[in-house]
C-alpha cells in the first residue's frame, strides 16, 4: 500500500443569550490535522500510464524497472514504487461575536477571528527513480514547510427603523485584518547510499559542508 490519508476534525460550537435575549454570544473552534502518505502517484505517473505502450514489460530480466531512452517516457510503477512523499497539515480556527440589541431596532455587533494554520512537506527519491537512472542524480530529498496566521476584527453598528410605509438602515461599522505568511524550503540530492532519506536530509546537508560540499538552500 503507498498511499494513506488520516484525517482528524475537532469541533465546538457554543451559542448563550442573556438579557432577555438582548446580548448573544458565540464562539466557535474548529481544529483539524491531515497527514498522507503516498509514492509517486502524482499526475505525471498517470499521464506515463496513459502513454505507454501497453505490450512493453514492468520489469527488465535482472529485475530492474524497465527504462526507455526516450524523452518524458517513463515507467509509471518507478516512479510509483521508488518516491515517497509525506504532508502532515495543521489548522485551528477560533471566531466569536456579540450581538447586543439596546433598543429593538438598533443591534451592535463585534466579530472576531484567529485562523492558523501550518503544513509540512516531505519528498524522496530512491536510487531506481528515474531521477538518478535517466538523470544521475543518485537519490533526492526536500523538505519544505509554511505556516500562515490570519487576526480580523469588524465592529458594526446597524438601525433599523419603520415608519408607515418607509423603512430606514442605518449602517456603520470599523474592519481590522492581518495575515502573515512564512514558508522555507531545502533540496538535495547526490547521496552516497540509499539509506539517507527525506527523513535524514538534514544530517547530509552537514556531512556536505564538512566535505566541501554545495549546500543547496531556496527560501
Amino acid at each position: 500500500m503507498r498511499t494513506g490519508q488520516e484525517r482528524l476534525t475537532i469541533r465546538a460550537d457554543l451559542n448563550h443569550a442573556m438579557f432577555d435575549d438582548k446580548l448573544k454570544t458565540n464562539i466557535q473552534v474548529i481544529n483539524r490535522t491531515t497527514s498522507s502518505t503516498q509514492g509517486g502517484a502524482d499526475g505525471y505517473a498517470y499521464r506515463q500510464a496513459m502513454i505507454r505502450n501497453p505490450t512493453d514489460r514492468i520489469l527488465t530480466e535482472d529485475g530492474k524497472w524497465q527504462e526507455r531512452a526516450v524523452y518524458f517516457y517513463d515507467n509509471p510503477l518507478s516512479r510509483i514504487n521508488e518516491a515517497t512523499n509525506d504532508n502532515t497539515f495543521r489548522e485551528m480556527r477560533v471566531s466569536g461575536s456579540l450581538d447586543y440589541r439596546p433598543i429593538k431596532d438598533l443591534s451592535l455587533k463585534i466579530l472576531a477571528s484567529n485562523v492558523q494554520n501550518n503544513n509540512l512537506n516531505g519528498n524522496s527519491t530512491t536510487f531506481d527513480h528515474v531521477n538518478t537512472t535517466k538523470s544521475q542524480l543518485n537519490g533526492t530529498a526536500s523538505r519544505s514547510t509554511y505556516s500562515n496566521k490570519e487576526n480580523l476584527i469588524e465592529l458594526t453598528a446597524n438601525y433599523v427603523k419603520s415608519i408607515n410605509n418607509h423603512n430606514f438602515t442605518l449602517l456603520g461599522g470599523y474592519s481590522w485584518q492581518d495575515a502573515t505568511f512564512e514558508n522555507f524550503s531545502a533540496y538535495n540530492f547526490d547521496f552516497p547510499t540509499d539509506a539517507y532519506t527525506l527523513e535524514s536530509i538534514g544530517s547530509w546537508f552537514r556531512i556536505k559542508k564538512r566535505t566541501g560540499g554545495n549546500d543547496q538552500f531556496q527560501k
